[in-house]
């Protein structure tokens, strides 16, 4: 049987298809989020995603989807976790992508996506085409579907938005969410832009010695939604011998990731495991988390995307 899984995420729309009989993927993709460069999106824009995506796959006989979760639908109109500006939420619980089969007898909302639901695995969600649709996942869940937590391990996705994941006493999972990652990098990106430096390409650059020199600390909660906003952010520790080029960049990369190494330390961790784009790009993360933890620190080592390593681990599960 092959599924199609999709991944519409905050800054891209990822898909691949798996067979299960044969345990195998093939033909994978990746376009631009309808969500990269808004934070609300009509019912249609979201219809669209997804038709043209399936347009460039042939023989798929069900499909698994996730996206991005904190949002929610005021009369057709999607508002993100991103939209600062949204107007109240209403009492009837909403997901991006389930919205799209709401006409169906099999409608439904995962509990990835609503609190007070009750659906854990997958169930039928809807018919499109002749094509089956299963349950619309979270995708920070797919994520922690992708790994094997055990007691004082700690999961750390870094994407546009980032999370960290542990286990509580009671053996369920602990998160917490939007600490600055992306979507905060990428607003001093675009700074960088204007002089024709490439901000990420000078992250690749760096070295364990250049964090450790870096000396200027950077507070990323840049945007309402972020995890400890007050009124911005702000750069500290600025005197006139240090303000170059470099050692903002370095400081930048530095303060970003010791953002994580609270965690590390407030929840007891004894292994670290890294998932998401932003650690698989830039190797220095894992270095220098486990430098400055002396822990075991590991950067998911998937061919394939997290979140569609996590579908997988769950249709195995319930299909």
């Amino acid at each position: 049987m092959n599924f199609l899984l999709i991944d519409f995420g905050a800054s891209h729309l990822k898909s691949i298809v798996y067979n299960k009989e044969t345990n195998s993927f093939s033909n994978s993709q990746v376009s631009t989020s309808p969500l990269a460069n808004a934070d609300k999106l009509s019912k249609d824009k979201v219809l669209r995603a997804i038709q043209n995506t399936l347009r460039k796959y042939q023989s798929v006989d069900a499909v698994v989807m996730c996206s991005v979760l904190g949002g929610y639908y005021v009369n057709d109109v999607y508002y993100s976790w991103k939209c600062a500006d949204k107007p109240p939420r209403p009492e009837e619980d909403s997901c991006l992508l389930s919205e799209l089969f709401k006409d169906q007898n099999t409608y439904h909302i995962h509990a990835h996506q609503s609190k007070n639901s009750t659906i854990e695995g997958l169930k039928i969600l809807g018919r499109w085409n002749d094509i089956l649709f299963y349950s619309a996942l979270g995708d920070t869940n797919c994520v922690i579907a992708s790994v094997t937590l055990l007691k004082n391990e700690l999961l750390i996705n870094l994407g546009t938005g980032s999370q960290v994941i542990s286990q509580n006493h009671e053996g369920k999972h602990e998160l917490t969410s939007f600490i600055p990652s992306g979507r905060a990098l990428n607003s001093f990106k675009l700074f960088f832009d204007s002089f024709d430096i490439n901000l990420f390409d000078e992250f690749a650059g760096l070295t364990l010695q250049d964090l450790e020199k870096s000396t200027m600390t950077f507070d990323l909660n840049v945007f309402p939604q972020s995890y400890r906003y007050t009124d911005g952010g702000s750069i500290r520790n600025i005197l006139e011998t240090n303000f170059n080029k470099e050692n903002f960049i370095s400081s930048l990369f530095r303060s970003y990731l010791e953002q994580y190494l609270e965690f590390i330390s407030s929840r007891k961790a004894t292994k670290v495991f890294l998932a998401g784009g932003i650690s698989k790009r830039y190797s220095l993360i894992e270095n220098f988390l486990g430098y400055k933890s002396g822990l075991p620190v590991t950067t998911t080592s998937f061919i394939y995307e997290d979140t569609h390593i996590g579908m997988v681990n769950l249709i195995k599960q319930y299909l």
